[in-house]
This record gives C-alpha cells, structure tokens and sequence, in this order.
C-alpha cells in the first residue's frame, strides 16, 4: 500500500497546459449517445437522484460529464440520469482523449472517493445556510439536505458543540409535589393528565369520549413496535412498547 508522504506531487504550472489539451473542449452530445460504465461500484439511491434533478432544475446541468473516447461515462453517472428523467436531450461533456484505459478506470474511483476526504466547517456552513434563508430566492432543498437537518445547523450557530443544554438540568424533586399521579389539569380547551400512556385507561379518561387527530411520541431507542387498533383514533396505529420504565 502507499504511503500518502510518498505520493509524487507534479509540477502544477508544468502540467497545466497537459490538463487542457487533454480534457478540452467542451462539447454538447445526447444523452442517449452516452453510456453507463456496467462495473460502476458508485450506488445513487433514488433520494439522490430526486435531489440531483431538484438542483438541476433550478442551476441547469452546470458541471459537463467527463467521457472517454467510446462516450463512456467516467465521472457524472447520476447527473446524467437525473437529466435523463428530466427529458434533457443533450449534456455538456469533456472527453479525456489523452487517457489510458488504466487511467480512466482509476480516475473513476478517484473522483468519488477523494471528494469524500473532506469535511464541513460546521458554523460557516451554518452562515451560509441562514443567509440563503434570508435571501429566500433559492429553494434549500435543491442544496442536498432536508429541512430538519438545515434546522439542526442553522440552530446550533454559535453555541459550543459540547455546552450543556439548560433544559436537560434536571430539577430536585420538592418535599410537597405540585402535581401527583392521576392528577387531570385543564388549560383551557387543553386537558393535561400525570399518568402513564402505557395505560389504556389512562388515554379514555385523558380524551373523555373525544377523538385525537394527531399523536406525538418520543420513542426510546430500539422500541419493540407492535400494532393495536385504537378506537381513541380511527385507525391502527403503531405503538412502541418501552423496554424500560
């Protein structure tokens, strides 16, 4: 295996001129003139792909697919069939004329891996995301996250990764207890019941004959789900069953 301090750095400015005369022009071809290398090990789920074709919709096919000289694809397998989906005729491609078969095969690998070598800063990219919420011109989505992952980043700017919440601090217990098990508060329209919710007894004297129309559990890890029907809600639902109390 080689070591990472052996590998032979080349002269940039000398190769230069090498990149470009290999890689250039760009030039526009059908999809459907394009192939897809059979053996490619790179998987694209089908949540990529919608991502990929939500991001071209809104910047265009931005980057051109790099082919060797059969129009084999060597780099750009995802974005082609997310234009593919998106009915594009033609993509703009580079085609590595200059580069051996062991060339083209290696930089296959190497293109998807090495771009997994790199790393988020995390407040900057928690800067740039709240500015483009502002901005509000472009959709988030389109960036490759879901909306709650943005939350998460965008709600962590500025605090410490290891500084402790206040709200997890739990509380001594008082000598006389506000609020005791069985006890019912009503807030209102609200009702708010100190029992157990493993309790069937428990949800019809919270519901009092009336229907839910939405339920929000806080699972334990790696809860035991069993199905039940509860005539509390219309329909089946799937309760976790605790492991611990």
């Amino acid at each position: 295996m080689t070591n990472h301090s052996a590998i032979k750095i080349p002269n940039a400015a000398a190769d230069l001129s090498v990149i470009s005369r290999r890689l250039g022009p760009i030039e526009y071809q059908p999809i459907a003139s394009l192939t897809a290398y059979e053996k490619n090990p790179r998987r694209h789920p089908e949540k990529q792909l919608v991502k990929l074709m939500a991001s071209i919709s809104e910047f265009g096919f931005a980057l051109p697919v790099l082919v060797d000289v059969d129009r084999t694809i060597i780099v750009g397998h995802a974005r082609v069939e997310a234009a593919r989906r998106l009915q594009i005729g033609e993509v703009p491609t580079l085609v590595a004329a200059d580069w051996s078969k062991a060339q083209v095969r290696a930089y296959r690998l190497a293109d998807n891996r090495l771009a997994e070598l790199a790393s988020w800063d995390d407040e900057l990219l928690a800067i740039e995301l709240s500015a483009l919420i502002e901005i509000d011109e472009v959709q988030i989505e389109v960036l490759g996250w879901e909306t709650a992952e943005v939350d998460l980043i965008t709600d962590a700017k500025g605090t410490a990764p290891d500084a402790p919440d206040p709200a997890d601090d739990v509380p001594e217990v008082p000598a006389v207890p506000v609020s005791r098990p069985g006890d019912l508060w009503l807030l209102g329209r609200h009702r708010l019941l100190c029992a157990s919710s493993l309790e069937a007894n428990s949800w019809e004297r919270l519901m009092d004959g009336s229907v839910g129309a939405m339920v929000f559990t806080d699972a334990r890890p790696s809860p035991t789900v069993t199905r039940t029907a509860s005539p509390l809600f219309g329909r089946t639902l799937k309760i976790p069953t605790l492991l611990s109390a």
